[in-house]
């Protein structure tokens, strides 16, 4: 299963992606695919929008991506995380059995529980 976390909150924005969604072989998971679509367009963007206040963290061999903004957000680059995270619960709910949702910002789980 793919655990996403993530927190929206204006000093710290963050989403965390982690494990393996098991829904097909390597190479053939869309769930992966998916979810790995959303986090690299967001950590591509960020870093070219604001290289100094974002941190993209990628560990392929625990299957691991983290993209993280310290600073109070502008409103475009709040809106991109807010876009990133909709996309991964909508994959969750899609998909319940492969990715679940933690949303710190509310504290709560919003889809895929095991």
């Amino acid at each position: 299963m793919i655990k996403i976390a993530y927190d929206l909150n204006p000093d710290m924005t963050f989403i965390r992606a982690e494990g393996h969604a098991d829904y097909a072989e390597k190479g053939k998971d869309i769930v992966c695919a998916m979810v790995s679509v959303l986090m690299q367009t967001l950590g591509a963007t960020m870093h070219k929008r604001d290289p100094e206040g974002t941190d993209v963290y990628i560990d392929e061999a625990h299957g691991i991506m983290q993209v993280t903004r310290t600073g109070m957000p502008d409103k475009e680059c709040a809106a991109m995380f807010e876009m990133a995270a909709d996309g991964l619960w909508m994959v969750a709910v899609e998909y319940p059995q492969n990715v679940q949702v933690y949303d710190f910002t509310c504290k709560q789980t919003r889809a895929g529980v095991d």
